[in-house]
């Protein structure tokens, strides 16, 4: 083995002899360096934009009955105008509010799963960001307490001051009720892309704040609200009793129906055996609407107005030794004559379809086969 000995006068000081190879091997450092900065910088904009979406889509979604106008107010900061109209209508025509104030419910928000930035967009300063969160949304009233998953798609804009370093973001866009499954949430935010056509009919002028939010809703669209508030309240009466009244109990409620529907609803409890359990073991029997109600489809045929609702269920049976829990979507058909009804509503209900399980979300889907297309 041959070992060389170098003298350290010979060693090569490149500041001095080589500037050209320090140089050199500087560029080459720094086209390294780069590359890795720019994607830090991205990690860094995306953390940072998801966390401020989730902080957004939690604070929206937390409110009771007492406050939630006071917390959407406040909410109102993380919007643009027309995203809170966006948000504003979209809360109305959904029943939820209706649902909270009625019920006297309190809302909870978590985040139930990983956000993630889908897309992002940036021109002359301004980046268009959009950031799907999955949360989970626990209601809980004194007696009653339940929790829903969903995905909320929010579409951000992002505006950069360089000069001052600081950037303002604000949701233009809201998108809610996509299930939380096994795909990952951007697969969910693809599917939803279909429904942006919808959204905008969301986003209108907003001339001055009025009513809840500040949105001023057409007759049909406040019609519909009046509809299924009836109709869930109507739902729970009906599907509310014990063993010792049920006879005087569902009595009361037979002028709510035509004949075809009360033959329905009666059908659909024997078929159930809901009046056999409650007999045969004692129980009381009370139901909550666990999740807003949805029009399916509405019309005005002849000398009516009809209505295809779904009323999501969920009924409570129990006695001083046990308690257990059923969910239910109950297809509604309603009917509203312009001849005055029985009762002081003037609403019958003409159908009474029961999707047997447990559902987690109400859709109209299931129900389609259901329905007499030909006459929708």
């Amino acid at each position: 083995m041959v070992l060389k000995v170098i003298n350290p006068k010979e060693r090569i000081t490149l500041s001095s002899k080589h500037p050209q190879i320090l140089t050199l091997i500087l560029i080459i450092a720094f086209s390294f360096c780069k590359p890795s900065y720019a994607n830090d910088q991205k990690l860094i904009e995306k953390k940072n934009i998801k966390r401020w979406a989730i902080e957004a889509v939690r604070d929206v979604m937390t409110y009771n009955y007492q406050n939630y106008k006071e917390r959407q107010q406040q909410n109102s900061s993380y919007f643009t105008v027309n995203g809170w109209a966006n948000i504003s209508q979209a809360l109305d025509r959904s029943g939820i509010i209706d649902m909270v104030i009625e019920d006297k419910l309190s809302l909870m928000s978590f985040q139930a799963d990983l956000a993630e930035v889908c897309n992002m967009e940036e021109k002359e300063g301004t980046r268009i960001w959009s950031v799907v969160v999955p949360i989970k949304v626990i209601y809980s009233s004194e007696d009653n307490k339940w929790k829903k998953f969903q995905t909320v798609v929010v579409f951000i804009v992002e505006t950069i001051d360089d000069e001052k370093k600081i950037s303002k973001k604000a949701i233009y866009r809201w998108m809610a009720g996509v299930k939380v499954g096994e795909k990952k949430p951007c697969q969910s935010y693809d599917e939803v892309k279909v429904f942006d056509k919808h959204v905008e009919e969301y986003i209108s002028s907003v001339e001055a704040l009025k009513k809840k939010f500040g949105i001023e809703f057409n007759k049909a669209e406040k019609e519909n609200a009046t509809i299924k508030r009836w109709v869930m309240k109507t739902v729970e009466k009906t599907l509310s009793f014990d063993y010792q009244n049920y006879r005087g109990n569902l009595g009361k409620l037979d002028s709510y129906y035509t004949v075809k529907g009360w033959e329905a609803f009666i059908k659909s409890l024997k078929m159930s055996r809901t009046i056999e359990r409650v007999v045969t073991n004692k129980l009381a029997l009370k139901s909550f609407q666990y999740s807003p109600a949805l029009v399916c489809h509405s019309n005005e045929k002849e000398a009516s107005y009809n209505w295809y609702i779904v009323a999501p269920i969920q009924s409570v049976y129990y006695n001083e030794e046990k308690k257990y829990v059923t969910r239910k979507n109950i297809l509604i058909h309603v009917n509203k004559s312009k001849a005055v009804a029985e009762n002081d509503a003037q609403i019958l209900i003409d159908e009474w379809i029961v999707e047997s399980g447990d559902h987690d979300e109400p859709t109209c889907e299931i129900y389609k086969d259901r329905m007499n297309m030909s006459e929708l």
